[in-house]
C-alpha cells in the first residue's frame, strides 16, 4: 500500500481520491509512483528543509541508492564522501526520516524516499543530465545511450540487465566528472575506462565481465570495491596503491584464483572473498593489514593456506572459514584467535 502507516499520507491522499471512480485511483496510484502528490510531498519536505548541508546530502543518497543496505557499509562511503555520517545518520532517525531494522539496514518509508527523489528530480525537472542522481533504470539507459551527463551527476545506477541492442560506451561518463557513486551491475562497457571519473568513492560492480581492471580505471579516491560475481582472475594484473580503500568485496568470483598484494591498501577494514572458489591461499601480506577487522572466506573449498602471522592481527573481530575444506587443521592454529572465529574449518 502506497500510504503504507503515514496517518498523514492517509488523510491527504483519502481527501483527494474521495468520490473519484476506479479508474481514476489506479491512474493516481500509477502517477504518484513516479511524482509524490503535491501536498504530501509539501508537508513531508518541511523535514529536509530543516536539515544542513550535508545531512542532506546523506538524505538523498541513501533515498536514490543506499536503503536496505548495511549500516556500517554505508557509513564508511559517506565518510569517504567527507559527509560526517554519524551525526547525519542521528539527525535523520531523530526526524524519522531514516530508521535501522533488527538487521542493521536502513529503511525509509516509501512516501520518505519518493519525497527525496522529488527533491533531485525538481533540481531539473527537463534536462535528466542535470540531475545530481540517477537511479530509474529508463533514464539512466537515455544518460548513457545518447551521452546527456554531466558535471552535476554525483551518483549514478543501473541495475538491470542491459535490452539487447544497447552498448554502452565509457565514452557517455567522460562529462560525469564528479561522479562519486557508480552501480552498473551487470553491465558490459567498451571504450577506454579512462573516462571514468577520478572521484569515485563507491564501485559496485556484480557481474563484471573483465578479466581484471584495467590499469587506467582511476581508483585513487575509492572506499568500497564491490565486485561480487565478477569474471576476475585477478584484481588486476598491475600493483595498484588504494590508500583509501575500506571494503574490498570480491565474492563468489569463481574465476579468482590469486588474492591481491594487500600492501597496496593499508586502510583495508573489511576483506570479502566469500564463494572464491578457484582461490587457493592468501597472499602473505595480509599481516600488514593493522585496520582488518572482518575478514570472510566462507566456502573457498580450495584454499589451503592462509599465512600464520594473520592471528597477530590486532583490529581483527571476526573470521569465517566455514566450508574451507582444504584448509590444513593442523597448520591452522585457531587458538590464536581467542574465539574470534565465526567458524572453524569444515573438513
Amino acid at each position: 500500500m502506497y500510504t503504507g502507516r503515514l496517518p498523514l499520507a492517509l488523510e491527504v491522499l483519502g481527501s483527494f481520491l474521495l468520490g473519484r471512480s476506479v479508474g481514476e485511483w489506479e491512474d493516481e496510484l500509477e502517477k504518484l509512483h513516479k511524482i509524490p502528490h503535491k501536498e504530501i510531498h509539501e508537508i513531508l519536505h518541511l523535514s529536509f528543509k530543516s536539515l544542513d548541508h550535508y545531512t542532506k546530502k546523506i538524505f538523498l543518497d541513501i533515498a536514490c541508492f543506499f536503503l536496505d543496505m548495511d549500516k556500517e557499509y554505508v557509513i564508511r562511503i559517506l565518510r569517504g564522501c567527507d559527509f560526517f555520517p554519524d551525526i547525519g545518520f542521528s539527525v535523520l532517525i531523530q526526524r524519522s526520516l531514516l530508521t535501522i531494522d533488527l538487521h542493521n539496514k536502513l529503511r525509509m518509508h516509501d512516501l520518505i524516499r519518493d519525497m527525496g527523489r522529488e527533491i533531485v528530480r525538481k533540481k531539473s525537472p527537463n534536462n535528466l543530465g542535470r540531475r545530481s542522481r540517477l537511479w530509474f533504470h529508463e533514464d539512466v539507459l537515455k544518460i548513457l545511450s545518447k551521452h546527456l551527463g554531466s558535471e552535476a551527476v554525483e551518483g549514478l545506477t543501473l541495475t538491470f540487465p542491459i535490452p539487447k541492442g544497447v552498448h554502452l560506451k565509457t565514452k557517455a561518463f567522460a562529462k560525469l566528472k564528479n561522479l562519486r557513486l557508480l552501480e552498473i551491475n551487470d553491465a558490459p562497457l567498451t571504450g577506454s575506462y579512462k573516462h571514468l571519473s577520478k572521484e569515485l568513492k563507491w564501485l559496485c560492480w556484480h557481474k563484471c565481465p573483465l578479466e581484471f581492471l584495467p590499469p587506467n580505471l582511476h581508483l585513487d579516491n575509492l572506499v568500497v570495491l564491490d565486485m561480487q560475481h565478477s569474471n576476475l582472475k585477478q584484481l588486476w594484473k598491475e600493483n595498484r596503491i588504494l590508500n583509501n580503500l575500506k571494503i574490498l568485496n570480491l565474492s563468489y568470483s569463481k574465476n579468482l584464483t590469486k588474492s591481491p598484494c594487500f600492501l597496496h591498501f593499508p586502510h583495508l577494514e573489511i576483506l570479502t572473498l566469500e564463494g572464491c572458489t578457484s582461490l587457493v591461499e592468501l597472499h602473505e601480506s595480509i599481516e600488514h593489514l593493522k585496520r582488518l577487522v572482518e575478514l570472510n572466506l566462507q566456502e573457498c573449498k580450495n584454499l589451503r593456506n592462509i599465512p600464520r602471522t594473520i592471528s597477530a592481527l590486532k583490529s581483527l573481530e571476526s573470521i569465517n572459514l566455514c566450508g574451507c575444506l582444504k584448509l590444513d587443521r593442523k597448520a591452522w592454529n585457531m587458538t590464536a584467535f581467542n574465539g574470534l572465529s565465526q567458524c572453524e574449518p569444515s573438513l
